[in-house]
Formats: structure tokens, sequence, C-alpha cells
């Protein structure tokens, strides 16, 4: 669930939003590399200088969107799904705000 494709600083990146994920794309294969993980359904990216600005919702509980990767890795991390806005890092994928 690729959402969000923003191009900044001569990289295009992107939210995976099932996976719940900050991502830069590779433009020669489309390969995702992940950056930062995301406290919820990641929807919504902007930059302001080093940092990416992600909002986040809680997920959609419906046929489609159970049983995401971004389950998963909540529960891996210790943690819960909000709705927010993230402010990350781009440079080191950690989580500023």
């Amino acid at each position: 669930m690729p959402h969000s494709p923003r191009l900044y600083v001569g990289r295009l990146w992107a939210l995976s939003s099932g996976h719940g994920t900050l991502c830069t794309v590779d433009s020669a294969n489309g390969a995702l590399t992940e950056i930062a993980h995301c406290h919820g359904f990641a929807r919504g990216l902007a930059f302001a200088g080093r940092h990416a600005v992600i909002g986040t919702s809680l997920p959609r509980r419906n046929a489609i969107l159970e049983g995401l990767p971004l389950d998963e890795n909540l529960a891996q991390s210790g943690t819960y799904p909000i709705c927010a806005l993230q402010i990350v890092d781009k440079d080191t994928g950690l989580t500023a705000h």
C-alpha cells in the first residue's frame, strides 16, 4: 500500500501504509528501503529540513485491512496505533516528536 510519494532532495520517498513505514524507493527497480516505523496507518507525508512529517491514523477494521504487516510490526515494537503527526529525522530514522 504505497502512499504519498514525494521527491525530496533527489530521492523518491513514500509511505508503506500496510507496513507502517517511511521508505525510499529505488527508481531503477522500485525496491523499498525502510527508513522508519510509524505509530499507525501512515497517510500523508511532507518534509521540513531534515525531518519528515508523517500523518498516522488508526487502522480501519474491515475485511480488506485485517491482518496487515502493520499489526505485527506494532506488536513487535510494543506500541499501539495512534492518530498523530509523527516527526522523523530522515537521516537517522528516529522519531523526534
